[in-house]
């Protein structure tokens, strides 16, 4: 993980295990600091309070995160588990984003574990908002997998709501895997209909069928 050099993903230095006769052994990561809030919270502020990001704004935004996931692709790393609260804006580089320069995080706590959740039953597992069909289904991901989280990612901030809503975590997957999401364009009228099918290629149930 530390030999990732991408200005759009958290760099990280060092791997220690501290202990003390209090508290035993302890595992930390040494990176570094972001100062910023996350697109989560500016995605709250924004698009789900239905003061949606010019078109514009959201390219200048998602041009980095897209070529950092790319770059760690091409890295053979992947993901598992992209969102909103795992990319923090730098609100110290605002040269091309306003709101902050995005930076992709938790690379090394998704890598280490070797998924970003471990479930009772061993199943290889994202957050229920932004989880992969095949993941839900037990696969552990792979590159698609990270395109369809960062779908996920673009319906929100162009449908300003979720994807899916349920009851439950568990119904809420259920619907990636069986529901059939409503074009962007039909909540937000200043989306496209290309833009509605860049963000249903990479929402496509069959990881074939996406970029």
């Amino acid at each position: 993980i530390a030999a990732l050099r991408h200005p759009n993903i958290v760099q990280v230095y060092d791997f220690q295990v501290s202990s003390s006769e209090e508290d035993g052994p302890m595992a930390y990561m040494v990176m570094d600091y972001i100062e910023g809030s996350t697109l989560a919270d500016y995605i709250r502020r924004t698009s789900y309070a239905h003061n949606f990001p010019t078109n514009e704004e959201i390219v200048r935004l998602f041009t980095p995160i897209s070529l950092a996931i790319d770059y760690a692709h091409r890295q053979r790393m992947i993901h598992r588990d992209i969102k909103p609260a795992n990319i923090l804006l730098d609100t110290r580089n605002t040269l091309h984003n306003a709101m902050g320069e995005p930076i992709l995080t938790d690379f090394g706590i998704v890598k280490m574990l070797g998924t970003a959740t471990i479930t009772s039953t061993g199943t290889s597992m994202g957050t229920p908002l932004y989880i992969s069909p095949e993941q839900v289904q037990g696969q552990p991901g792979n590159e698609r997998s990270d395109i369809y989280s960062l779908g996920v990612m673009l319906y929100e901030i162009c449908a300003g709501q979720s994807l899916y809503r349920g009851d439950s975590p568990y119904a809420i997957m259920a619907q990636h895997v069986t529901g059939q999401p409503i074009p962007p364009s039909q909540l937000n009228v200043h989306i496209s209909p290309e833009v509605d099918a860049v963000i249903l290629c990479c929402l496509a149930k069959d990881p074939l069928a996406r970029f």
